[in-house]
């Protein structure tokens, strides 16, 4: 039974990245939508225990509020009254992929998180390669992918089949992050990670890199405040003298520079016109009466197939779900966020607070963070379920 459940949990995964893959796309998207049915049957016909912890318990809680409860009391109340039946199929699907991660971390558990870690990037590689291989869309001119992501000059970027070139970088990102977290010997992880790391670099997308390093920074800043202070009041003390610091920097830096360099503009173009786009649809939103309780939670097919909401734009998640769900959403949304952080610092993971800063940093220049149809979804929900253990290895706190 054991290994019938593992392969169903590699086709779930096969299922949600090869949707957006050109070959065989029908079949990876029956399989997105049948696989976590599947193995939610298999797991209840097993005989494999199932533990759930206190904060899983909360997380659960406010998801299910969040993604049925809310939307199905706003279509009630006929607030959202436009897709209603695409808001009851989402709503559904949000509760199956959450439940079926919750199976597929309890699974993991029984054999080794090391295990999930190693699936999860092998499947990931496989589409990569398999994507390399077919389209040859790769250029191992480093230095001048490097300098056209920094120019901002991205002309000629690799899509290895699917539909978009930042599928292609998020799917690298995970699997050089899952890689190296899993039990893989030596030589294959070396191997994968310098060929997912160029892949990376073809497609040209920085929100991956710029992901990385912030995560990295603010649990190093964790780790050393937590050093030289022990308790809450200090750590906030410390982080306002940071604030200050990093304000009169910028200042600064503006005045060295002169008030003719504007910098919000010059920040925009680097983020190719996300900040403008985002900064409109919310200011639309302000002038509307959907600002508190959103449009309705479409799937992304179904907005972005509406004619009244294509001049909406939604490169944020963030911007997402205020369009979607108001601001109510975002605060649901933000309290889930704020569970799964609380309990990576009950366990004192490393790891776990690592995945999820990567997940809600990426999130701000993608519209993905908790979707049914997302692998970083699929990567952070079972994360999030599956490291419940202290250890010493992953200690965040050094005490």
């Amino acid at each position: 039974m054991n290994r019938i459940i593992r392969f169903a949990i590699i086709l779930f995964f096969s299922g949600i990245i090869g949707g957006f893959f050109s070959i065989g796309n029908s079949v990876f998207v029956i399989l997105r939508y049948v696989t976590p049915m599947l193995i939610i049957a298999l797991f209840s016909l097993s005989k494999m225990k199932t533990t759930i912890s206190k904060s899983e318990s909360q997380f659960i809680f406010f998801f299910g509020i969040t993604f049925f409860v809310y939307p199905i009391i706003m279509i009630l109340l006929n607030i959202y009254d436009k897709g209603q039946e695409n808001i009851i199929i989402n709503s559904l699907y949000y509760i199956l992929t959450m439940v079926s991660c919750f199976f597929i971390a309890n699974f993991y558990k029984s054999i080794s998180r090391k295990e999930f870690f190693k699936d999860f990037g092998l499947v990931g590689f496989l589409f990569l390669a398999i994507g390399t291989l077919i389209f040859r869309d790769i250029s191992l001119n480093i230095p001048t992918l490097i300098n056209n992501m920094l120019s901002n000059v991205r002309t000629d970027r690799s899509y290895l089949g699917f539909t978009n070139p930042n599928q292609v970088a998020i799917l690298a990102a995970l699997v050089i992050m899952t890689i190296f977290l899993s039990g893989l010997n030596k030589t294959s992880k070396i191997f994968i990670l310098i060929f997912s790391s160029i892949v990376l670099v073809n497609t040209g997308s920085r929100s991956p890199l710029v992901s990385f390093l912030l995560a990295a920074l603010i649990i190093f800043f964790i780790q050393v405040l937590r050093k030289k202070v022990s308790t809450f009041n200090g750590i906030l003390l410390k982080m306002l003298v940071i604030d200050i610091l990093v304000c009169g920097f910028v200042y600064i830096i503006y005045n060295l520079i002169g008030t003719t360099v504007n910098f919000y503009y010059a920040l925009d173009t680097f983020s190719t016109n996300r900040i403008s786009r985002q900064v409109a649809t919310i200011s639309w939103l302000f002038g509307t009466s959907n600002l508190v309780f959103g449009l309705g939670m479409f799937n992304t097919s179904f907005f972005y197939s509406q004619p009244d909401f294509l001049f909406l734009h939604t490169d944020s998640y963030y911007t997402y779900i205020i369009t979607t769900m108001g601001l109510i959403g975002l605060l649901l949304t933000l309290i889930l966020i704020a569970l799964a952080i609380r309990k990576a610092f009950a366990v004192e993971s490393r790891t776990l607070l690592y995945i999820i800063l990567f997940c809600v940093i990426y999130s701000f220049f993608e519209a993905t963070l908790f979707f049914p149809t997302s692998i970083l979804t699929v990567l952070l929900l079972v994360s999030c379920f599956l490291i419940d253990e202290r250890k010493d290895s992953e200690y965040l706190i050094e005490k």
